[in-house]
């Protein structure tokens, strides 16, 4: 599967940027990692500090962020632009007869090529271990003849602050459907139990890749949110 899945990221990032496709919007954060640090201030961590009221996640909140920004790297960041589908989860990828395909076009645009696979690494299904990184980059660099080391090593820095950024969208679609200000037919599909659930598992992945300080592994995250 990690293989398939290199392919298809391989070759939807070797698809020339020309004409309309210069138009597409483009993910904020693909400038490099300031401009990330800035997105996630402006567009998670200002809402949970104005909408949360527990103190120990808000903490956890500000200190991660604060330690996220004294860690990025401060050389100047080549921003390398690619094609993005949008949401390339494992939700959107099909499988007939052994051909895998990527399904659900609505969010096309452009990004930055290790921060999108960053993404991919932290968040399709579950964090990709070291093994299935190798077996997916192997794949990719096949097709798309890029160097190795320096995308590997771009790819190391982006994966923190992606699985932080994934746990700060967790609080804040959870708090977003709590407050009702979703639109009325989301709410007939939506499982409030399933939202605070994934917000448990990034949790547990923050910790895990020591994002998060482990002395806040107790928090009841559930607790909180309902």
């Amino acid at each position: 599967m990690y293989r398939e899945i290199g392919k298809l990221c391989a070759k939807l990032h070797s698809i020339k940027i020309t004409k309309n496709l210069k138009k597409l919007d483009y993910n904020e954060t693909f400038y490099g990692y300031k401009n990330h640090i800035k997105f996630v201030k402006r567009e998670y961590v200002d809402y949970l500090v104005s909408n949360l009221k527990d103190k120990i996640l808000l903490k956890i909140i500000k200190d991660t962020f604060l330690e996220q920004s004294k860690n990025i790297p401060k050389t100047k960041y080549p921003t390398d632009i690619v094609l993005s589908q949008g949401d390339f989860c494992e939700q959107n990828v099909i499988v007939h007869k052994g051909e895998y395909k990527l399904i659900d076009f609505e969010d096309l645009e452009l990004a930055d090529r290790a921060n999108h696979i960053s993404h991919l690494f932290a968040d399709f299904g579950k964090p990709l271990d070291e093994t299935e990184k190798e077996l997916f980059l192997k794949e990719y660099l096949k097709i798309t003849k890029v160097n190795k080391d320096n995308l590997v090593k771009k790819i190391g820095v982006w994966i923190p602050l992606k699985l932080f950024e994934i746990f700060l969208w967790s609080l804040k679609h959870s708090l977003v459907v709590k407050e009702g200000n979703m639109h009325p037919q989301f709410y007939e599909n939506d499982n409030m139990e399933r939202n605070i659930s994934y917000a448990k598992t990034m949790f547990k992945r923050c910790l895990r890749f020591e994002v998060i300080d482990s002395k806040y592994k107790d928090l009841d995250l559930a607790k909180v949110l309902k």
